[in-house]
């Protein structure tokens, strides 16, 4: 991957996390976007069903995806958060830091950007918000002449750690 390739001649210390696959990915995605649909559910549903506001295609078509989960569905969802938020905080400890790349690739060299390219971007940002972790996104890599993002993750309450990090690898 291009970030791989951009982040190993960078001076950061690092440890490669092997187990941080795309299911984890998926899975974060899956569960950010089931309680965000009941989320909108429970706070706009009336109003989007009253007034029928006139949408973009894309936020007709996303409302459409995530709306309309069950209540069963919400529950179960809550509880698959809360194991993967004790796997994902699993993985490093106070005063350690996730680093992923904010994107899945280079910034998009038009406004047009493909639907597998936004999945994977909200895969990436879903890993934060689903796990309540705090998070601090720079975008100081670039790949063949293109910005990118690097996401800083912590655990919740050590986001002086983001800042410090951030300021000492890429300030």
């Amino acid at each position: 991957m291009e970030w791989e390739v951009t982040m190993s001649s960078n001076e950061v210390p690092r440890q490669d996390i092997s187990n941080f696959s795309k299911l984890i990915l998926t899975q974060a995605h899956n569960i950010h976007t089931t309680i965000l649909g009941r989320e909108i559910d429970l706070e706009y549903g009336q109003w989007l069903d009253h007034y029928k506001p006139k949408l973009s295609e894309e936020t007709a078509e996303f409302l459409k995806r995530v709306r309309g989960k069950s209540f069963k569905e919400f529950v179960e969802t809550k509880k698959k958060r809360e194991i993967f938020t004790e796997t994902l905080r699993g993985l490093f400890s106070s005063g350690e830091l996730l680093m992923i790349p904010t994107t899945p690739g280079q910034a998009p060299q038009s406004y047009e950007v493909d639907d597998t390219f936004l999945l994977n971007q909200r895969r990436l940002y879903a890993i934060a918000e689903v796990a309540g972790l705090a998070q601090l996104t720079l975008p100081v890599v670039n790949v063949n002449g293109a910005p990118m993002g690097v996401s800083l993750l912590a655990l919740p309450g050590e986001d002086r750690l983001l800042f410090d990090a951030a300021a000492r690898w890429f300030m």
